[in-house]
């Protein structure tokens, strides 16, 4: 038997010492690029920090994990399931780059989602792509995106694009666009990170065809005829109480049903073109306007208060009146009735 001498010994157990630690790197690498392994901590950590939602049917095809700071997972789906509504997520990869991570000052994280897929009852999402930037503590610094197609009940945004913001406790959504029904629309959102949840958004349409609207509600958008422009302000917090402000208005050719303006008939003098109107309105005819614009004064949960006004030069008609609306049920009953339908729709009586 060989005798080794101390210098041989140490040899010998540096040997052995480094097959460990190799294999323990080959163990840790294969665990790295395990997809089953991710399945399960993704799914433990989604459920732990998600309240009221439970995620199922996790299932990542390929998963890949460099030493250099490299993971990219693949063929991603996954069952998000609320109270109200299941959403099926797909991706075509997650890619997560780790850059100076061990630098207080320059360590990064970078995160690019590629073919982001969301089919539910009331949302539909197709191909987002999402770039965002943390620092290594895990804090939003900034991002964007683009998204080929949102649909919410029925109303569609094509081609959509956008950029991420983070200033303290504030998350900003901004110079986000898109096309919609022949025209655009730029939307802008800021969310408070605090205790109330505080919120902004502001939406501004350009040139939106009224008749490519009868794509998403016909029994509205059939009244009228053109293109119009328009900003909404919408203001709230968590706690569910809201403000909404905003104008919708047109400057251009427009026709409406004459139908539309019959309770305005009794603020227009006896004349000919009140004897015009009243023919149109039997006729279920058009008028004709250079100018109208509905402004939104309040909107509650019982009730929306507008002001009306239109200009007609071949009707003599310039109308500036102010109408409130109540709404049986309030309007955050409607919103839920309109999402009942749709769920229906979509998931029929099957267990969500």
């Amino acid at each position: 038997m060989e005798k080794l001498d101390g210098t041989g010994m140490m040899k010998r157990f540096f040997l052995v010492f480094s097959l460990i630690i190799f294999l323990f790197g080959v163990g840790v690498l294969m665990l790295l690029n395990s997809s089953g392994f991710s399945e399960k901590i993704i799914s433990g950590l989604l459920d732990r920090n998600l309240k009221d939602i439970s995620v199922a049917d996790l299932k990542i095809t390929k998963q890949v994990f460099h030493p250099a700071g490299f993971l990219t997972l693949s063929d991603i789906s996954l069952q998000v399931k609320s109270k109200e509504d299941t959403f099926l997520i797909s991706f075509d990869s997650i890619h997560i780059k780790l850059h100076h991570l061990y630098s207080r000052k320059n360590a990064r994280i970078f995160i690019d989602l590629k073919g982001l897929n969301v089919d539910s009852g009331i949302l539909k999402c197709t191909d987002a792509k999402i770039n965002i930037i943390s620092s290594r503590d895990g804090a939003l610094e900034g991002g964007n995106f683009t998204v080929e197609k949102i649909k919410y009940l029925d109303y569609e945004v094509t081609n959509i694009a956008g950029d991420i913001a983070a200033e303290e406790s504030t998350l900003m959504i901004r110079r986000m666009t898109g096309n919609f029904y022949g025209g655009q629309i730029a939307t802008e959102v800021l969310l408070e990170n605090d205790r109330q949840l505080n919120y902004s958004i502001t939406v501004s349409l350009k040139d939106v065809d009224i008749k490519k609207l009868e794509e998403a509600n016909k029994a509205i958008f059939s009244n009228a005829k053109g293109m119009v422009d328009g900003k909404i302000e919408i203001t709230g917090s968590k706690k569910g109480d809201y403000d909404v402000e905003g104008r919708i208005y047109s400057f251009s050719d427009t026709e409406v049903k004459a139908s539309l303006i019959k309770p305005l008939l009794d603020y227009i003098p006896q004349s000919r073109q009140k004897k015009d109107l009243d023919l149109l309105l039997k006729q279920q005819g058009n008028i004709p306007l250079e100018s109208a614009e509905i402004i939104l004064l309040s909107v509650t949960d019982e009730s929306i208060k507008t002001r009306v006004e239109l200009k007609s030069k071949k009707f003599n008609l310039d109308i500036g009146v102010g109408f409130d609306f109540n709404i049986e049920g309030g309007v955050q009953n409607f919103l839920n009735l309109q999402k009942q339908y749709f769920l229906k729709k979509r998931w029929g009586n099957e267990k969500k």
